[in-house]
């Protein structure tokens, strides 16, 4: 394992960027699917609901100079029921717009077009320039990436966070260096910023770091970078804490709204009520066009198989340890759900990583076909 391990940090240095024109069609094509499904689930005069309308209300509160609050009976009150980043954000287009829910639905949708080049990119790191491109175009499409950009959630910049964070991460391992260490510790933090559960990921990243770090560092560096990649995080997350501190008199990494998840997955009624984690593509007039077919279900049906067959490849191949990364990350995230609920919304930020291994999978599957066309065998490299 060390060899093929060795081999792919020295000799996978080329840029994951073969050309403008292909990125910005990509780009482009996920911004003209994901306004036309907000356009048409969400609607250029809709009001937000539910966890929307909590976003939307602290992000106005910011805008117009009451701060980091929610509305009460006797005024705005100080929060962090909510993470900081996706409202912080949406007030600065508030000041320039003014109060315009669909505008900022817009702005997520530009947001999380950025899903598929990120994704393309890492999965050019792990598994080839050809299967980075089937990873960015499967992104453009998949249905849950572009059903989270048609309302004002924290899933869409948070996916963006996190698939820069693992880029950065894998960036960091090939070419170990003290400010990468710590930039890629701040790319976390705002990760965490973001979404809350990416406040442990990093010390899985310096787990899986540790092992290939050592090609290249002695244990003292791979400790001091280790170090640089935790203070990162901790001065990206540490000024908003503090805040929490001094407003809210309270501990508070992130959000205070971690408890109130657990509990609502948590209890006799959710345990005997599968029907209170609903799912669906779109939601929103017009329902009976966009209701019509829901596409997640096929489009499981043949993403996970193939996501089954990458994750085979990588596990048996040279490189398993470093293409680990993205497993560990899936496991963990469905640990998260499975301890709180299962709702789409916690599926969502694994899914570009499933859609990677599938990548990886149908890849293997058309190299083996051309082959077998070409009266050739494909020969699986194995690790010492």
């Amino acid at each position: 394992m060390s060899h093929g391990l060795a081999t792919d940090l020295h000799g996978l240095r080329g840029k994951p960027w073969p050309g403008v024109r292909p990125w910005l069609l990509m780009f482009v094509a996920a911004v003209g699917l994901r306004v036309a499904n907000a356009w048409l689930a969400t609607g250029p005069h809709a009001r937000p609901l539910s966890d929307p309308a909590t976003y939307d209300t602290v992000a106005w509160n910011l805008a117009r100079g009451a701060g980091f609050s929610l509305d009460g009976a006797g005024g705005a009150c100080p929060t962090a029921l909510v993470p900081p980043l996706m409202p912080w954000v949406t007030s600065l287009l508030y000041r320039a717009v003014g109060h315009d829910y669909f505008a900022a639905v817009l702005l997520g949708c530009v947001i999380g077009s950025l899903v598929p080049l990120l994704l393309a990119a890492f999965t050019t790191r792990m598994f080839g320039s050809a299967a980075g491109r089937l990873a960015g175009w499967l992104a453009v499409v998949h249905p849950l990436l572009v059903y989270f950009c048609g309302d004002l959630l924290t899933e869409t910049p948070f996916i963006v966070l996190l698939l820069l964070a693992l880029l950065l991460s894998v960036e960091w391992v090939k070419t170990p260096r003290a400010g990468r260490a710590f930039g890629t510790g701040i790319a976390w933090g705002l990760a965490a910023l973001a979404h809350p559960t990416a406040l442990a990921m990093p010390v899985l990243v310096a787990a899986w770091a540790w092992l290939p770090l050592g090609f290249d560092l002695p244990a003292r560096g791979r400790l001091r970078q280790t170090v640089l990649l935790l203070l990162g995080l901790a001065l990206t997350v540490g000024p908003w804490t503090l805040r929490n501190a001094l407003v809210l008199h309270a501990f508070i990494p992130v959000t205070t709204g971690a408890g109130g998840t657990l509990l609502g997955g948590n209890n006799p009624g959710a345990w005997a009520d599968p029907a209170i984690h609903p799912g669906g593509w779109v939601a929103s007039p017009p329902r009976d066009l966009v209701h019509a077919v829901d596409p997640l279900p096929l489009w499981s049906a043949v993403v996970l198989p193939l996501a089954l067959w990458g994750v085979a490849l990588s596990l048996r191949g040279p490189r398993r340890w470093f293409q680990s990364l993205s497993l560990w990350v899936i496991l963990y995230s469905t640990w998260l759900g499975i301890a709180s609920f299962g709702s789409l919304r916690m599926r969502a930020p694994i899914e570009p990583l499933v859609v990677l291994f599938a990548a990886a999978g149908l890849d293997d599957l058309g190299r083996r076909l051309r082959a077998r066309r070409g009266g050739l065998r494909v020969v699986a490299r194995r690790s010492p």
